[in-house]
């Protein structure tokens, strides 16, 4: 794999497995919805990424929603240079669209789907399926406090250089405690491999042991982060997180360390 690929790989491999459903909360009631838009910055090192993602999801009846999120990466950097530097690959384009589905007639346990769509800039295309799919549940611990997680499989079809990702079980654990205007919330995600990838040509410029293994083993990423409602309508989130370990953040050439991959977001949502 040439060196641009190599720049690019964590970052994609970053967006590609942190997979999570719009939120792990009840659905908005039958005929409301949300539109979100804003701004991720991913670094690993030497490298760089910043994107803007938007969604939109609506209750179609009570229970049931459906989702849309999309991404652009606007820019990828290396030591502070443009990543493509030889011109051989895009280093801003779409990137694969989700489409989302949940059902969660209570603040009891409920159930999603997503489906990572193989549409996207072409250089930034693995071309494959992905789906993501499994269980919620929440609860009120106090009038305040708000506990919810997620337990999910992560699988996908084979990717344009007949890789078969191997199957992945993701936890996601979050509380969120309100009080006037803010809600701050923290969590962390722990995706772990299940099932090895197999088929193709495995070296994508990565090991995360001395044999040369490329296959994500763990990974952890705690977050936190701040949701502030200006009024019923409109408001402001932002969130931090780093992920570490070998799912998230393995060796490469440009990344000798394994260093963990810090991001930082924010959001507008507007409600309808």
């Amino acid at each position: 794999m040439n060196f641009v690929n190599k720049v690019l790989a964590v970052f994609f491999i970053c967006v590609a497995y942190v997979f999570a459903a719009w939120d792990k909360f009840p659905v908005k009631p039958a005929g409301q919805g949300e539109i979100k838009s804003g701004v991720e910055h991913n670094a690993q090192g030497d490298l760089s990424a910043l994107g803007f993602n938007f969604g939109a999801r609506f209750s179609v009846i009570e229970g049931l929603e459906v989702a849309v999120i999309g991404s652009y990466l606007l820019n990828a950097e290396y030591n502070g240079e443009d990543a493509d530097i030889k011109k051989e690959i895009a280093t801003s384009g779409f990137l694969q669209p989700t489409l989302g589905l949940r059902y969660r007639p209570s603040m009891g346990r409920g159930f999603f789907l997503d489906i990572k769509l193989p549409y996207a800039t072409e250089e930034l295309n693995p071309d494959n399926w992905v789906f993501y799919l499994g269980t919620q549940k929440s609860t009120n611990l106090t009038d305040n406090l708000l506990y919810g997680y997620e337990l999910g499989l992560v699988m996908a079809t084979p990717d344009k250089h007949g890789i078969l990702p191997g199957i992945a079980l993701n936890l996601d654990v979050e509380l969120d405690y309100s009080f006037g205007m803010a809600t701050p919330f923290a969590g962390f995600n722990l995706p772990v491999k299940i099932t090895s990838d197999a088929g193709g040509n495995n070296n994508y410029g990565y090991s995360n042991n001395s044999d040369g293994d490329s296959n994500r083993n763990a990974g952890f990423m705690p977050y936190a982060g701040m949701i502030l409602k200006i009024n019923e309508m409109f408001s402001l989130d932002a969130k931090i997180a780093y992920a570490l370990g070998d799912y998230f953040a393995m060796s490469t050439n440009v990344n000798p360390d394994g260093d963990g991959i810090m991001i930082i977001a924010g959001y507008l949502s507007v409600n309808f």
